[in-house]
């Protein structure tokens, strides 16, 4: 779900030629998505139980030993950090090139891997 979502959220986001609209767009799926993913946290409780800690799910009833807020923060940071370079304007004029031989990949696009995507 979450791919399909970032990819729906990509292709309307390259439909918009102004930088500014493009940008405007992106902060609120950035935003959008920082809530949805607080608000699927928010149903989330820890449980004790025989000196074990376990998860459940209020909405959904599901358990799991494994603490959920890592794999929900995770997937929307990704969402986040891969939308961010649509607001990039020179990582976009040289993705929308004609010229496929200096089109950078994601990977290129940044100094280091430890580096910020740009917001």
């Amino acid at each position: 779900p979450a791919l399909s979502g970032l990819a729906e959220a990509a292709s309307s986001c390259l439909r918009l030629d102004d930088e500014a609209e493009r940008s405007a767009r992106v902060e609120e799926l950035r935003v959008q998505w920082d809530d949805e993913a607080q608000e699927a946290i928010s149903k989330w409780r820890a449980v004790s139980h025989q000196g074990s800690q376990y998860f459940f799910n209020t909405e959904t009833r599901e358990t799991t030993w494994e603490d959920p807020e890592v794999g929900i923060l995770l997937t929307y940071r990704l969402q986040s950090e891969a939308i961010a370079y649509l607001a990039d304007e020179e990582y976009m004029s040289s993705l929308l090139s004609t010229d496929t031989n200096t089109t950078p990949s994601v990977k290129d696009s940044q100094e280091d891997t430890d580096s910020e995507p740009p917001s």
